[in-house]
């Protein structure tokens, strides 16, 4: 990603969803990427490639289970309260900003700058481009 660019995406809610809450728990109990990625049996670079909005890695059923085991607690505790979204898929704008990164040095880093539901017409065509023939 160049340092003025954006990017706009199609991605899931629920990945979305997700993907923050495995993230805040991470930071919570202070474990890097790193750390969790190796805990959870993968390359050091999974968790960072996930949490990364620029690009379209997403957690699995069982990475998100593996997730849970390694940050001690419960697969359910990064799933919607409600058990569902109602906006399935979402439009997501990534630019990159200065931030503090988690050594405190500020770098511009990809950040998710805007959310939009997609309107029922746009999620068909979505699900019609990605339909197997």
């Amino acid at each position: 990603m160049k340092e003025n660019e954006k990017i706009i995406r199609v991605v899931s809610a629920l990945d979305l969803y997700v993907t923050k809450k495995i993230r805040e728990r991470r930071e919570l109990l202070k474990i890097g990427q790193s750390a969790l990625s190796v805990d959870m049996g993968f390359s050091d670079k999974l968790v960072g490639n996930i949490e990364n909005p620029s690009l379209p890695a997403k957690y699995n059923i069982r990475q998100i289970n593996l997730a849970a085991e390694a940050l001690k607690c419960n697969v359910k505790d990064f799933l919607p309260p409600k058990g569902f979204f109602k906006d399935d898929l979402v439009r997501i704008t990534v630019e990159k900003i200065w931030e503090k990164d988690n050594d405190g040095i500020n770098k511009k880093i990809p950040v998710i700058t805007k959310t939009e539901p997609l309107t029922e017409e746009e999620i068909l065509e979505y699900n019609r481009k990605r339909q197997k023939t």
